[in-house]
């Protein structure tokens, strides 16, 4: 008897009429502030997401060649799909777009239940401010009562704040970007480790202290002066034997190769740094408190506190109090660049929505500059806990 693939899910008539109910009281609720309703091909090139999407999210999309010689990919998530869209039709121009979506979507993953589940969502393209954030905090926590979900945690960050603050260190762009995704690791056991390999895997850091010396030995010379002397050593062992390039090649590949090497002991109190800024999570105020004393303290500037502090006083007005503040909060997806938020179960901590700001994917992909956020639910909890609800409440009738 053949069976369904790993990861997939069967939904019976009568899981499926609850989905449905989910879905349809969702889009009555985007259409009712605004949204209107697109709907994006399954296939997408693959470049869509190898551009901006980030490494941890390449590794599980489903990625072939079809018949006519194209790469490409099942869509992971809507966002690059919407941004995608929104280029090809409305956007060369900047115009803005409130737009939503439902739909499939796929990630392997051998250690996950599902590998394939249902979105809901909005995209607010060419809105920025902590208002429009607000807004669409409230939308994302008010669909959820709609929808009869009471219990829920809302879980906010910003990727701006560890943006800005590790760029405070002088680091290269690529060792800070490093050390920005890592940004979710960096909170728990061994991921300063990680983050550490991982930058001697990219190339960017000496693995052996001689090597270290040796490039703060060279830059004491100058440019021309540790040619020279690189020039030297190479002679000294026979350049010849090293291949037949010319020796001034060699030599101009070995100092770039040191010159993008950042300084050992900074990347360290870099990585000291982001470790403590992301182990920060808890009530608003005390926690925005503790991130600008660990600012201050080594001296780095992250204006992106004040606009996270401006969003938490705007949500209030929104009548949105009930959230907590955590800087190790990451999304997998590399093209967030402001606030993100995690809506959670309190339960089991099963996400049941998650978003926040992308101003620069649309640039990124080809686009003006145009500011952009938005969010999804998870159909598929969603689904399960309104059926289980049910039942409880039925159970409780009898």
């Amino acid at each position: 008897m053949l069976r369904r693939v790993p990861g997939a899910r069967d939904y019976l008539p009568a899981d499926q009429a609850v989905r449905q109910e989910v879905l349809d009281t969702l889009r009555q609720w985007f259409a009712d502030h605004g949204y209107q309703s697109i709907e994006l091909p399954v296939l997408e090139p693959t470049e869509l997401y190898v551009r901006k999407a980030g490494g941890p999210l390449l590794t599980k999309l489903y990625s072939f060649v079809d018949p006519g010689g194209v790469r490409v990919s099942l869509r992971p998530e809507f966002t690059a799909s919407v941004v995608r869209c929104y280029l090809e039709t409305v956007g060369r121009a900047g115009e803005p777009a409130c737009w939503q979506y439902a739909g499939p979507v796929f990630r392997f993953d051998p250690t996950a239940e599902l590998r394939s589940w249902t979105q809901a969502g909005v995209e607010a393209i060419g809105q920025a401010g902590v208002e429009v954030d607000a807004r669409l905090l409230a939308l994302a926590t008010g669909g959820l009562e709609r929808l009869g979900v009471r219990e829920f945690e809302l879980i906010l960050g910003h990727v701006g704040v560890f943006t800005e603050a590790i760029g405070g260190f002088g680091l290269s762009e690529r060792t800070a970007a490093t050390i920005v995704a890592g940004m979710d690791l960096l909170g728990r056991p061994g991921g300063m480790e990680t983050v550490r390999r991982k930058l001697a895997e990219l190339g960017l850091t000496a693995t052996e202290p001689a090597a270290a010396e040796l490039k703060r030995a060279l830059q004491t010379l100058g440019d021309e002066g540790a040619r020279v002397v690189v020039r030297g050593l190479l002679e000294s062992i026979n350049v010849d034997l090293l291949g037949a390039r010319h020796p001034d090649e060699i030599v101009g590949r070995l100092l770039r190769k040191l010159g993008g090497w950042d300084d050992p002991a900074t990347i360290e109190r870099a990585l000291a740094f982001a470790a403590r800024l992301a182990a920060l999570a808890g009530e608003a105020t005390p926690t925005l408190a503790r991130a600008r004393a660990l600012c201050a303290a080594e001296g780095v500037h992250a204006p992106a506190l004040e606009e996270l502090a401006a969003l938490i006083a705007a949500l209030a007005r929104e009548g949105v109090t009930r959230l907590t503040v955590d800087f190790g909060l990451s999304r997998e997806l590399g093209y967030y660049s402001g606030f993100v938020f995690d809506i959670r179960d309190p339960r089991d901590g099963a996400v049941l929505c998650g978003g926040g700001r992308y101003d620069g994917l649309v640039r990124a992909l080809g686009g003006p500059d145009v500011p952009a956020a938005g969010f999804a639910y998870n159909v598929n909890v969603l689904t399960e806990r309104r059926v289980v609800g049910s039942l409880a409440e039925r159970e409780a009738a009898r």
